[in-house]
C-alpha cells in the first residue's frame, strides 16, 4: 500500500523509481487490501517495532466525530524525554462526562461545597478553578452585576488589573518610598557634607548660621533674636553663633563652679567691630531655641585632618560621633608660647585627659582622630569629655543608620542583579549568535545538503492578502536553494475571503498562481471537523494539486480552500475558521498518518494527492515550515533551518530573524525596526542558549513533525497531547481565550516546551526573512494588544514547568519569571524612571544607582548591535526606538491590560463584509455528525477502487451502447436509400 513501510527505522522506506499516476494507482490496489473491514492491518508509523507502542493505533472505536478527544493517550504514546506527568493548564476545562446529580447535593451546605471545591475543583459538578475562586475573593467589593454596568467588565479582568497594579506598587515602593522609609532625611539628619577642601564661599550653608554644628534658617533665627531684643544683621550669615548659646545642659556646672569658669557669651561680627550678646551678658540656654535645624554639618574622616590649603586650621577630634572643634579651647588654655596654662579657668582636666587632648595635636596633626576609646579609663574622664564635647561641638561624623545601610544593601543587590543579568544575557546572546549558531549550520552550504535532504512541508496560511503579497511569498519559497523534490507547498486559504482592495477572492488568486494539474481541476468539497462550535464545527474544503514555478524552480503544491458548509453560502466569510484551524488541518492529517488512525474525507484527499505529486507517502515528511502570506524568505534560509534540524535531532523547533520590509514607510514602522532586531538577537538568542525560545513567530518558523530516536520515531508536533490541546474549541475562560484566540503561535511554542521540556527550541540568526509590519498606529495598537496579552498568559503557563533547562537562578524558569515581572511593570517602571530623572535634575539629592541602572539597560544593547551587525545605522534606529519609549512601555501595555477581555483582531487585516467581530467560532445551530465521514485509509481506498471499477464498468456499457447506436442508423440507411 503506497510502498508501505514495513520497518520503523529511518530511511528504509524507498521511493519508487517511477512516478505513480492516478490511473496506475487506482488500477493496481494492494494485494493485502482488506475487504469490508474497519480495522487497519498495521501502522504506517514505525512505532510498532517497540512492544510498548504496539497498541498505538485506534481500534474498536465507534464512528463518532469526537473519537480523538477520548484517545487513550496513556497507552498511545511513549515519551522517553519526560520524567514526570504532564502538567495541565492553569484553567483546565477538559471535557468530562457529567455524572447524574443527586438530590442531596442540591441541599449541601456552603462548607460542604467549599470542601468539594478544594477536593475536586468543582462546585455542583460544574467546572471551576482556583483562579475563579481567587478572582471572586479579590473582587469581593465589586459584584458581577455592578461590574457589568461599569463598561461590561468582568471579575477576571479586574483581578488581573489589580494584580498588575499591586506588582507595580511594589516596584514603586522599592524604587522611591523604600528609601524614604528606611533612610529618611531625618535619619540622615539632612546632613550637608562639609569639606575643608572647598573654600567657605562654596559651602552649601552660605546663607544660614551655625549653632553647635546645626544649620538654622536665618530668617527664623532673626525672629527669635528679635524677641530677645537682639539685632541679627546679615553680617552673621554663615557665622558660627555657638558662643552666645549654652549647649552643656548642666553637664559642666560642677566644673565651672570648681574652677570659677566665666563664659564669654559674645559673637564677634565677622565684618565689623560690634558683637552679638544678650542684655544680661549670659548665654542663652540651647533649650530655649525652639527651632528645628534645617541641616547638620557632617564631616568625613578626611575632614578631621587639617588642610594646609585653607587658612583655617581647626583642631578637630571625634567623640561618640560628635566632631569637636578644640581650637578655642586650646587658645584659652595656652600662653603666648603655646604652653599649657594650668591657671586658666578652662583648664579642668586631669593628667590622662590632658595627654589625650593636647599631645594628640603634636605638630598640629592628631595621632588618633577618634578618642572615644581613649577616654574610657575612668568615670571622671567621661564626665569631663561629655562637658567638653557639648561645649565645643561643631558637627557630626558622616555615618549611615541601620535603615540607610539596609537601603544601600537592597539597592546594591537590586542594581547588581539587574546589571549582572543584563550583561550575562548580552554575553550569552553574542556567544550564541557568533559561535554556537554557526556550528549548527556549518555543514550546510547554499544549494548543498549533506546526505539526503529531509522532506519538508511549507505551510502558507492565507487570509486576505493581495496577489502581489502572495506572489512575493511563494516566489521566495520556491527559489530557495533547497531541493525542489523534497519540499511541498501546503497552502491553506481560510474561507471565501475578499481582502480589502482586492477584486477577487483570495482563493481564486491562489488558484491563478498555481499550475493546477489538469486531472486535479474538477474537485469536490471534502468534509472535516473544524475548530468551532455548533454547526460551524463541520466544514468543507476543496483540495487542488499542482505545481508552482518561478525562475527555473518548480515545486509541487497542495492548495486547500475552505468553503464552508452548504448553509454558509450567504454568510460574509463562508468557511472562515481562523489560522489555528488552518494549522490543525496539517497537524491532524500527519497525526492520523503517523498513527494510522481513521481519516476524514479531507485527510484522504490530502494523502493520495501528496502521493500523486511527490511519489512518496505522507509519512516520509519530517519537517513543517510555517510562513505567513506577507513574508519574503531569503534564498538560503530554508537550507539553514533544515541543516540545524538535521544536525541536532533534539531540536524540535527553530526560527530565523524577521526583519522589516517597510522600514521607512511611516513613523510607526520606523519605531519597530530596533524592537524587532533586539527581540531576536537579544531575547531569542539568549533563550537559545537554554534551548527554550518561548515564542517561535508564526510568520517564519519550523517545527519537527517526528524525530528519530533509538532506531524508531517519536512524534513531536503530531504528539497527541499537543494536537488535542491546540485544537481545543471549548474556550470559555479569560485565560484560555488569551492563549488560543489571540496568540496561537506563541501558545503552540508553549505546548511544545511544556510537553518536551528536554528538547530544544532555537533561533537561527543566519535564516532571514522580511515581513510587512503595521504602518498606522491603530493597526499597531491592535496587534500589540494581542501580542502583549498573549505573552503574559503564555509565560504564566511556562513558569510552572520545572523541567526546563537550568537550575535556580541559572534556569529558564527563573528567566521566564523575570520576563513576566518585567512585562507587567512596564508602565510603572517608565513613570518611576521619569520621576528619578526629574528629581535628579531639580533636587539636591541624586539617586545615582537607579540612573546608572537605567543607562546600562538602555545602552548595553547598543554594544550588542555593534558586535552582531557591524552597522552603525542600527544605532540610529535605536535612538528612534528610545524616542518612542513612552509608546512601547506605557501606551501599548496600558491599552492591552485594559482590553484583557477583547479577543478580536481589531484593525488587523480587514476584509469586505467584516463585522469587526471574530465569528468563525460562534456556537450557532447544532453540529450534524451524520454528514461527517471517518474511515480507515484502507476503507477509503477500497471504496475508491470499487467506485473506479464501477465507473469503468459503466463506461464500458456506455461505449457498447454508443457503438451500437452508431452502427444502427448506418445499416438502416443502406437498406433504405
Amino acid at each position: 500500500m503506497f510502498q508501505q513501510e514495513k520497518s520503523l527505522k529511518r530511511g528504509e522506506a524507498s521511493r519508487p523509481q517511477e512516478k505513480v499516476s492516478i490511473s496506475n494507482f487506482s488500477s493496481n490496489p494492494p494485494s493485502n487490501l482488506p475487504r469490508n473491514k474497519s480495522k487497519p492491518p498495521s501502522s504506517i508509523m514505525t512505532h510498532t517495532n517497540n512492544p510498548k507502542n504496539a497498541d498505538m493505533t485506534e481500534t474498536g472505536q465507534n464512528n463518532h466525530p469526537n473519537y480523538y478527544a477520548r484517545r487513550r493517550s496513556s497507552h498511545a504514546l511513549v515519551r522517553p524525554e519526560r520524567h514526570r506527568p504532564r502538567r495541565t493548564m492553569i484553567n483546565n476545562r477538559t471535557e468530562r462526562v457529567t455524572p447524574v446529580k443527586k438530590k442531596k447535593d442540591e441541599n449541601d451546605s456552603f462548607l460542604k461545597k467549599i470542601f468539594k471545591f478544594f477536593k475536586n475543583g468543582e462546585i455542583n459538578d460544574s467546572p471551576f478553578s482556583y483562579w475563579a475562586l481567587s478572582a471572586r475573593i479579590i473582587t469581593f467589593w465589586a459584584p458581577s452585576y455592578l461590574l457589568s454596568k461599569l463598561g461590561g467588565m468582568k471579575q477576571p479582568k479586574v483581578t488581573l488589573c489589580l494584580i498588575i497594579a499591586f506588582v507595580s506598587s511594589i516596584l514603586g515602593f522599592l524604587s522611591i518610598f523604600f528609601h524614604n522609609l528606611t533612610c529618611p532625611s531625618e535619619s540622615e539628619a539632612y546632613r550637608i557634607p562639609f569639606s575643608q577642601e572647598d573654600p567657605p564661599s562654596k559651602r552649601t550653608f552660605i546663607d544660614n548660621p551655625i549653632i553647635y554644628g546645626n544649620v538654622y534658617d536665618f530668617d527664623k533665627l532673626r525672629n527669635f533674636f528679635n524677641i530677645l531684643h537682639i539685632n541679627l544683621t546679615n553680617d552673621y550669615k554663615n557665622a558660627d553663633l555657638s558662643a552666645i548659646f549654652d549647649n552643656t545642659k548642666g553637664q559642666c556646672d560642677k566644673f565651672d563652679k570648681l574652677h570659677n569658669v566665666t563664659l564669654n557669651c559674645k559673637v564677634k561680627n565677622p565684618f565689623g567691630e560690634d558683637s552679638l550678646y544678650t542684655s544680661t551678658g549670659n548665654c542663652i540656654p540651647i533649650t530655649n531655641l525652639n527651632l528645628k535645624p534645617i541641616a547638620t554639618l557632617a564631616f568625613r574622616w578626611q575632614d578631621l585632618e587639617p588642610n594646609s590649603l585653607n587658612d583655617w586650621k581647626p583642631k578637630l577630634l571625634l567623640y561618640s560621633g560628635i566632631v569637636m572643634d578644640l581650637s578655642s579651647y586650646f587658645n584659652d588654655t595656652t600662653d603666648d608660647n603655646n604652653r599649657i596654662d594650668q591657671n586658666s579657668p578652662q583648664y579642668f582636666v586631669n593628667n590622662q585627659l590632658f595627654e589625650v587632648l593636647y599631645t594628640n595635636f603634636t605638630n598640629g596633626k592628631p595621632r588618633s582622630r577618634d578618642i572615644s576609646r581613649l577616654v574610657t579609663y575612668s568615670n571622671e574622664m567621661q564626665d569631663i569629655i561629655s562637658c567638653i564635647s557639648s561645649r565645643y561641638q561643631f558637627g557630626v561624623i558622616f555615618t549611615l543608620t541601620a535603615g540607610c545601610y539596609l537601603n544601600a544593601i537592597v539597592m546594591l543587590i537590586s542594581v547588581g542583579t539587574v546589571v549582572i543579568l543584563t550583561l550575562v544575557r548580552i554575553i550569552m546572546a553574542i556567544l550564541f549568535g557568533l559561535i554556537l549558531s554557526r556550528k549548527l549550520i556549518k555543514a550546510s552550504k547554499p544549494g548543498k545538503m549533506a546526505d539526503k535532504p529531509l522532506y519538508t512541508i511549507m505551510l502558507v496560511t492565507v487570509y486576505s492578502e493581495d496577489k502581489h503579497g502572495l506572489r512575493t511569498t511563494l516566489d521566495s519559497l520556491v527559489t530557495t536553494d533547497y531541493s525542489d523534490k523534497h519540499k511541498l507547498f501546503f497552502i491553506v486559504a481560510d474561507g471565501m475571503i475578499k481582502g480589502k482592495g482586492n477584486k477577487h477572492f483570495t482563493s481564486d488568486i491562489c488558484i491563478g498562481l498555481l499550475d493546477i494539474d489538469p486531472e486535479m481541476r474538477n474537485v469536490t468539497p471534502c468534509s472535516y471537523i473544524a475548530i468551532a462550535d455548533g454547526e460551524k464545527r463541520l466544514n468543507r474544503a476543496k483540495v487542488y494539486a499542482g505545481h508552482y514555478s518561478r525562475k527555473g524552480h518548480r515545486a509541487p503544491a497542495i492548495l486547500v480552500v475552505k468553503i464552508g458548509s452548504e448553509g454558509e453560502a450567504n454568510n460574509p466569510k463562508p468557511g472562515n475558521r481562523g489560522k489555528r484551524d488552518s494549522q490543525m488541518i496539517v497537524m491532524n492529517f500527519f497525526e492520523r498518518v503517523y498513527f494510522n488512525e481513521r481519516f476524514t474525507e479531507l485527510d484522504y484527499e490530502l494523502f493520495w494527492r501528496i502521493y500523486y505529486l511527490m511519489g512518496v507517502t505522507a509519512d516520509r515528511f519530517e519537517l513543517l515550515l510555517m510562513v505567513d502570506a506577507d513574508t519574503k524568505v531569503s534564498p538560503s534560509s530554508l537550507t539553514y533551518l533544515v541543516s540545524a534540524m538535521k544536525k541536532d535531532p533534539t531540536i524540535m523547533g527553530c526560527c530565523g530573524e524577521t526583519r522589516i520590509a517597510n522600514k521607512t514607510e511611516s513613523w510607526v514602522t520606523a519605531i519597530q525596526v530596533y524592537e524587532y532586531y533586539i527581540s531576536h538577537h537579544f531575547g531569542k538568542a539568549f533563550e537559545s542558549v537554554f534551548g527554550g525560545v518561548t515564542c517561535l513567530p508564526g510568520c517564519f518558523c519550523m517545527y519537527r513533525l517526528k524525530a528519530p530516536k533509538d532506531g524508531a520515531w517519536v512524534p513531536i508536533l503530531t504528539n497527541p497531547d499537543i494536537v488535542s490541546e491546540y485544537q481545543k474549541n471549548d474556550v470559555t475562560t479569560l485565560h484560555e481565550k488569551n492563549l488560543l484566540l489571540l496568540g496561537e503561535d506563541r501558545y503552540l511554542s508553549t505546548l511544545m516546551l511544556r510537553n518536551f521540556p528536554r528538547r530544544k527550541m532555537l533561533f537561527i540568526p543566519q535564516a532571514i526573512c522580511h515581513t510587512i509590519v503595521p504602518n498606522t498606529f491603530s493597526v499597531l495598537l491592535s496587534q500589540r494588544r494581542r501580542w502583549i496579552n498573549s505573552t503574559i498568559h503564555n509565560l504564566l503557563e511556562l513558569v510552572l514547568v520545572s523541567d526546563l533547562c537550568g537550575i535556580a537562578c541559572l534556569s529558564m524558569q527563573f528567566v521566564i519569571m523575570l520576563d513576566i515581572i518585567g512585562t507587567v511593570v512596564l508602565p510603572s517602571a517608565l513613570c518611576f524612571t521619569f520621576y528619578l530623572i526629574f528629581t535628579s535634575v531639580f533636587d539636591d539629592y541624586i539617586q545615582i544607582l537607579p540612573l546608572v541602572l537605567l543607562i546600562l539597560i538602555l545602552g548595553l544593547p547598543g554594544m550588542l548591535v555593534i558586535i552582531t551587525t557591524h552597522k552603525i545605522v542600527y544605532l540610529l534606529w535605536m535612538f528612534v526606538y528610545l524616542l518612542a519609549l513612552p509608546i512601547w512601555n506605557f501606551v501599548l501595555p496600558l491599552y492591552a491590560y485594559w482590553h484583557f477581555d477583547d479577543f478580536s483582531w481589531g484593525e488587523t487585516r480587514k476584509v469586505l463584509g467584516d463585522t469587526g467581530k471574530d465569528e468563525h467560532g460562534d456556537a450557532k445551530g447544532k453540529f450534524d455528525s451524520s454528514k461527517l465521514k471517518i474511515k480507515a485509509l484502507e476503507e477509503w481506498e477500497y471504496e475508491r477502487q470499487c467506485m473506479v471499477k464501477s465507473l469503468n464498468k459503466h463506461r464500458g456499457k456506455l461505449d457498447k451502447i454508443k457503438r451500437k447506436s452508431s452502427k444502427g442508423p448506418s445499416s438502416k440507411s443502406s437498406k433504405n436509400p
